[in-house]
């Protein structure tokens, strides 16, 4: 509870030692750490690019698909990141906190036309072909990061 309470105040004891971003959380750092790792075991197929999350894949392959499923809530705009559209809201809009809860790139629609639920099935066939996963050959394993992927990413502080 104590440690739960820190979040609640602008104490932040934990510090990236690489960009020195502090966090209330170490556990939060430690995820932190994985955007500064060279270790990126998920490779778009479409075009080579490599990725430390599979998180940040799906959005990737927002690009390759031509989806826009951030929606702007006070123009017709559309975004195929949610970064984008947090941009284009406080340009355009002065909004600084966009508010979107959803974390996951493939869980915002656009809508409910059928026409784009079309697009969303489209799009979930063109993701389950057009990224893999490269830390190991596949199988079993295919969740399993190699043993020198492990290494490097403890190394980095990773895990």
């Amino acid at each position: 509870m104590k440690r739960h309470m820190l979040i609640h105040t602008s104490v932040r004891p934990y510090q990236c030692h690489i960009c020195f971003k502090t966090f209330v959380q170490k556990q939060t750092l430690k995820t932190h750490m994985i955007v500064h790792s060279p270790v990126k075991p998920f490779k778009c197929k479409v075009c080579g690019k490599s990725f430390n999350r599979m998180y940040n894949l799906l959005g990737h392959m927002h690009l390759h698909a031509g989806s826009k499923p951030f929606k702007c809530p006070y123009c017709s705009s559309k975004f195929n990141l949610k970064g984008n559209l947090s941009r284009h809201m406080k340009v355009k809009h002065g909004v600084m906190d966009i508010g979107l809860d959803s974390q996951d790139p493939m869980m915002e629609l656009t809508g409910t036309d059928p026409s784009e639920l079309d697009g969303q099935q489209e799009m979930e066939d063109f993701e389950e072909n057009a990224y893999t996963y490269t830390g190991v050959d596949s199988g079993a394993e295919a969740n399993v990061l190699t043993e020198q992927a492990m290494k490097e990413m403890a190394y980095y502080n990773v895990l």
